[in-house]
C-alpha cells in the first residue's frame, strides 16, 4: 500500500510539473503579444502577425481597403510539407481587420460573385484590438487561397457584431497575385532545397520567429513555485506524520493508555 501511495504521489507530481510548464508557456506568450503585439499593431506592422503564421509569406498586402476607421487587408502566406525529395506548398490568405476604435465581438466578411457568396468569420486575435479571418472550418487563422479563387469575387461587405454594414468595396483578385506556390516550388526544383532569403527580391521571406526570451522570468517563477509546493507536499506526506512513534500513528487504545498515565502522574 505504501508503494502504491508513492507511485500515485509521483504521478501527481509529474502531472503538476507539466501543468506548471504549460501554464508558464501560455503566460509568456500572452505577455509577449500584449506588449510587442500592441506595439506592432500601433505601428501598423502587420507582418508581425501574418509573417509568423505559416512557413513563408509574401511581404506587402495583396489587397487593402480602408473606410470608416477600419482597415481590411489581405496577405499571402504559405505552408510547406517536405516528403522525401519533394515538397507540397499550400497557399493561404491571411485576412486582418484593424480599427481606430475598440472593436467588440466577431465580424463577418462576405465576398460576392454574382449570386455566389463566401462568408469568412473574423475572430479576435488574443486580447488585441485586431480581428483575423478563420478558415471555412473555423479551426485556424487564414483561409485556403484555393477557396478564395474558386469564384471571381468582385465585391466585399464587412458586417459588425450586430449585423450592420460597416464597409463595402468593389474588388478584383487574380491568381497571378498569388506567387508563393510557384516560386517556392521552382526554387526547390532548381536548387534541391528550400529558399531562405534568396527570393527576397520578389518579396518572399521565411516565417518570422517570435522571441520570448525577455519573458523567461515567468517560467522561472512558475518552476520556483512548483518546487516550493512540491517540497512542502513531500514534507507533509512523508515526514510530518512521523511525529508519533516513528512511521506509525498510535492506535486509539495506545492513545487512551497514554492519557491514563498522564492523568495518574498529575
Amino acid at each position: 500500500m505504501r508503494i502504491l501511495g508513492r507511485v500515485v504521489f509521483a504521478m501527481l507530481a509529474t502531472f503538476t510539473f507539466w501543468f506548471a510548464i504549460d501554464y508558464a508557456q501560455g503566460a509568456m506568450a500572452s505577455r509577449y503579444f500584449a506588449n510587442e503585439g500592441s506595439d506592432a499593431l500601433e505601428a501598423g506592422e502587420d507582418v508581425f502577425f501574418y509573417g509568423a503564421s505559416r512557413d513563408y509569406h509574401q511581404r506587402g498586402a495583396l489587397l487593402s481597403v480602408e473606410a470608416s476607421g477600419y482597415t481590411l487587408s489581405f496577405y499571402e502566406v504559405a505552408s510547406v510539407v517536405e516528403e522525401d525529395d519533394d515538397i507540397t506548398v499550400t497557399s493561404w490568405t491571411y485576412i486582418m481587420l484593424r480599427s481606430d476604435e475598440d472593436m467588440a465581438g466577431n465580424y463577418l466578411l462576405s465576398l460576392y460573385a454574382g449570386e455566389e457568396k463566401l462568408d469568412i468569420l473574423l475572430f479576435p486575435f488574443r486580447s488585441l484590438n485586431l480581428r483575423v479571418g478563420l478558415n471555412l472550418e473555423q479551426t485556424v487563422f487564414g483561409i485556403e487561397t484555393s477557396k478564395l479563387l474558386e469564384q471571381e469575387y468582385s465585391e466585399l461587405i464587412l458586417y459588425d457584431q450586430e449585423g450592420g454594414n460597416i464597409l463595402s468595396e468593389t474588388i478584383s483578385m487574380s491568381d497571378l497575385d498569388f506567387i508563393l506556390v510557384e516560386e517556392i516550388q521552382a526554387y526547390h526544383d532548381q536548387e534541391g532545397k528550400l529558399p531562405f532569403m534568396e527570393l527576397s527580391d520578389q518579396n518572399i521571406y521565411p516565417a518570422i520567429s517570435h522571441d520570448l526570451n525577455n519573458y523567461t522570468y515567468i517560467m522561472w517563477i512558475s518552476v520556483s513555485v512548483y518546487i516550493v509546493v512540491l517540497g512542502l507536499s513531500i514534507y507533509i506526506v512523508f515526514f510530518l506524520r512521523r511525529k508519533y512513534l516513528g512511521k506509525t500513528t498510535p492506535s486509539p487504545i495506545l492513545i487512551k493508555e497514554q492519557h491514563k498515565y498522564k492523568n495518574s502522574d498529575s
